[in-house]
């Protein structure tokens, strides 16, 4: 599989947490667009690429502490 096929079905993941009054989330989907993932496996059966990076605010300001990895 190649990471242009998960784009083409419309793959996303995404966790939102809310902390006190502020919202933050973190895209599997944003962060393939913007960059390169790590390829972790690839063969016949499987591939798998590993992807991480902060949770944002509404206004994309990172988060100081927290951070999401997919495993995709």
């Amino acid at each position: 599989m190649a990471l242009s096929s998960l784009f083409e079905s419309g793959y996303d993941a995404e966790v939102k947490i809310g902390i006190k009054d502020q919202k933050f989330s973190v895209s599997a989907r944003k962060m393939l667009q913007y960059k390169t993932p790590m390829l972790w496996l690839q063969g016949d059966q499987v591939t798998e690429w590993i992807v991480g990076g902060p949770f944002v605010d509404a206004n994309n300001k990172a988060h100081p502490h927290l951070a999401g990895r997919f495993a995709i």
